[in-house]
């Protein structure tokens, strides 16, 4: 739709998009319940299971909601000092895996800012926030956006602000904000459709139980996969319950690689294998009969039939040159003929 935007992200030293390996983020949210302990844990266990990335959510809760609101003592408890944050993102760096965070005020986006991300996340229940939005782009550092709650027409007017203001790396995420999310309800689906409207890298945000839809979400195209990860499910509140736990969230890790092999290339291109294979089973001109030197190639006297590799003849689209032809030499029955 809007060509100024790459088909790719660069996010540290990793392309991100369609033809490259799925960018795995380990979405740790406030799952660490403002346990700095925990927080380390959690992008420990994360860098184990082979995630590219981990993502905080640093909310300044009286920023962002009001008191009245489920997210305020939430936001609240799990807050992190800009110190810890700090050493949380050292820490994910040392282990190589990126670390990234979402905020959604200006006063925390200036310190998160000092920590130089690769990316900035803009949450489902941050897309409609223009201003904020606008600061962000400003920063000419790639984005990943969450479109959960948004309608073409929204995502129509993001992109047309994003290009406005120069932005050209852009990341969208099909994501589903219900806590669980039903199957239903994850139409992956849209993550070809948004490919295909925005030309540009699209991802999923999964919300739903289990692993199975990040995994389906990247054979439907997705470049970039975000889930929630947790040291214990059964705790109760925050994003625990929608949560993988390490040796879950690794084995969609493998899961994902394995798609990712098994999708390979668009490009249809005969390796040596392949070469050979061709050799063994395609087929080729030999003589119906023995033939005499001299003889005219016919229909009668020719056909097409799969034989040796060691003596494979002309091709069958060959056959119009060699009928009504003579022989220029004699051949058995099923020798190879040539053109």
């Amino acid at each position: 739709m809007l060509s100024q935007f790459k088909p790719y992200l660069q996010l540290g030293s990793r392309r991100v998009g369609a033809g490259y390996p799925t960018w795995i983020i380990a979405e740790i949210g406030i799952n660490h319940e403002g346990d700095a302990d925990v927080c380390a844990q959690l992008i420990r266990e994360s860098a184990r299971a082979g995630a590219d990335a981990i993502k905080l959510q640093t909310m300044d809760a009286d920023e962002n909601y009001t008191p009245d609101t489920t997210s305020y003592p939430l936001f609240k408890k799990a807050a992190l000092s800009p110190e810890t944050v700090t050493e949380m993102f050292r820490l994910s760096r040392s282990l190589g895996v990126e670390p990234l965070t979402t905020c959604g005020d200006l006063k925390t986006l200036q310190w998160i800012q000092a920590l130089h991300p690769v990316a900035y996340k803009i949450s489902s229940g941050l897309f409609n926030h223009i201003p904020f939005i606008q600061q962000v782009a400003s920063l000419r550092t790639p984005l990943i956006m969450s479109t959960g709650v948004a309608t073409w027409q929204d995502i129509d007017e993001m992109m047309a602000l994003l290009h406005q203001v120069g932005t050209t790396e852009v990341g969208l995420c099909q994501c589903t904000p219900l806590y669980p999310a039903p199957e239903d309800s994850l139409h992956l689906g849209c993550i070809r459709a948004m490919q295909e409207r925005y030309a540009l890298p699209v991802g999923y945000s999964d919300h739903s139980l289990g692993i199975e839809a990040a995994v389906i979400a990247v054979a439907a195209g997705a470049s970039l996969i975000e889930k929630h990860v947790t040291l214990d499910r059964s705790r109760l509140g925050f994003d625990h319950g929608i949560s993988a736990e390490p040796d879950e969230f690794a084995r969609m890790v493998m899961r994902i690689r394995k798609v990712h092999t098994l999708l390979g290339s668009s490009e249809k291109i005969l390796t040596e294998p392949l070469r050979q294979a061709r050799n063994t089973i395609s087929r080729c001109i030999v003589a119906r009969r023995p033939i005499s030197m001299g003889e005219i190639f016919s229909e009668d006297n020719l056909t097409v039939k799969r034989s040796s590799a060691q003596e494979r003849g002309a091709e069958p689209k060959c056959m119009p040159q060699l009928l009504g032809q003579r022989a220029r030499q004699s051949y058995r029955e099923n020798e190879a003929i040539y053109v």
